[in-house]
């Protein structure tokens, strides 16, 4: 849905397998925001998202997940999470979303 959805933004994706490809990806490339599943295989995503936090904290992190998570509401308030997406999310809420990451 996301690449899909996104097709007619300016919002160029790219497309990480993993945590650790992620974090290599946002290394090499100047990433404004990063939107990443709960489940991943190796490192989940809050993993990956509290990296970033530490390494890149410009970066918007966007959880998502078809399910609520337990202990959302603390990686919220500490800051790891920025926005969580249930995957019912539209295309059009997602783009409205990365808006502001888009134009930084």
């Amino acid at each position: 849905m996301t690449r899909r959805g996104l097709r007619g933004s300016n919002v160029k994706i790219v497309s990480a397998r993993s945590a650790q490809e992620a974090l290599g990806c946002v290394e090499i490339r100047r990433a404004r925001a990063v939107l990443t599943d709960m489940n991943l295989p190796g490192e989940n995503g809050v993993w990956l998202l509290t990296q970033l936090a530490t390494s890149h904290p410009d970066i918007h992190r966007i959880l998502t997940s078809s399910i609520e998570l337990a202990g959302l509401e603390e990686h919220m308030e500490s800051g790891v999470v920025q926005n969580f997406v249930l995957k019912t999310v539209t295309a059009e809420q997602l783009d409205h979303m990365l808006e502001g990451s888009a134009a930084a």
